[in-house]
């Protein structure tokens, strides 16, 4: 079985348990390194250890992944429901005066080192009607771009997200060089 830059597999090792994408492939090594499909993981393994994902299998893993997604989108729903309940009798001092009551949600900028996840993240947004501005970034170059990013749009919220691996091995939490970014996503 040949493994390529692409495809989605899982490790045997872990029982299947996760979906990943690979994103290099160290043939010398007989290593894949891999990125969470919908999971911010990032591992690597020996080509023996994965398997690769039938269309069928994953088909099978989103129909039980989108179920969860739907049930904690709608208990999500019902917890931001209740509270802007709560919100709207504390700001009408109990709904005895004659102010009128209306929410105006902050807009986010959402940073990310990897588009995949921005993507996704970018829907969960939208069913929540949060006001969005999505940017994909490499994690390279986010000490850089991003004040300049936040002084032109001004958002009510940042989100940055990345996607790093530490490793204790090659040094302290403050090291740089003890941190692994994906190759495909940092540009190295």
């Amino acid at each position: 079985m040949a493994i390529n830059i692409g495809d989605v597999v899982a490790r045997t090792s872990y029982h299947c348990d996760v979906c990943f994408r690979v994103v290099k492939i160290n043939p010398e090594e007989e290593k894949a390194e891999l990125s969470g499909q919908d999971l911010r993981l990032y591992a690597d393994a020996p080509f023996d250890d994965l398997v690769i994902i039938t269309d069928e299998e994953r088909a099978q893993y989103e129909m039980k992944t989108k179920k969860l997604e739907a049930e904690s989108y709608r208990l999500f729903r019902q917890d931001y429901q209740k509270l802007k309940l709560k919100r709207e009798y504390t700001a009408t001092n109990g709904y005895r005066s004659g102010t009128t009551f209306f929410e105006m949600p902050g807009r986010v900028l959402h940073i990310d080192g990897d588009p995949h996840y921005l993507k996704k993240c970018l829907n969960i947004y939208e069913k929540l009607t949060v006001p969005v501005i999505g940017k994909y970034m490499r994690e390279d170059q986010m000490a850089e771009l991003v004040p300049r990013l936040v002084r032109q749009i001004r958002p009510d919220i940042l989100v940055l997200t990345g996607h790093d691996a530490y490793m204790k091995n090659k040094g302290t939490e403050e090291d740089i060089k003890a941190y692994r970014f994906p190759p495909i996503l940092s540009g190295r």
